[in-house]
């Protein structure tokens, strides 16, 4: 959980009650937090059968 407060002229980014970050101006703040909460993207990957590596290109 992400919350922002405004602390003698800071404003102050918690994540999960602990303080992660502090910024001069909540557009800042806003995005800082806004990254937080997102999840990363995944890559995908092709796996390919290949044939490498296996004795006389017999498989089990």
């Amino acid at each position: 959980m992400v919350k922002i407060k405004e602390e003698n002229g800071q404003f102050i980014v918690y994540v999960s009650g602990a303080i992660a970050a502090s910024f001069p101006t909540k557009t800042e703040a806003e995005t800082f937090a806004a990254k937080q909460t997102q999840y990363p993207t995944q890559e995908e990957t092709l796996i390919t059968d290949n044939q490498e590596d296996v004795p006389n290109g017999l498989r089990d």
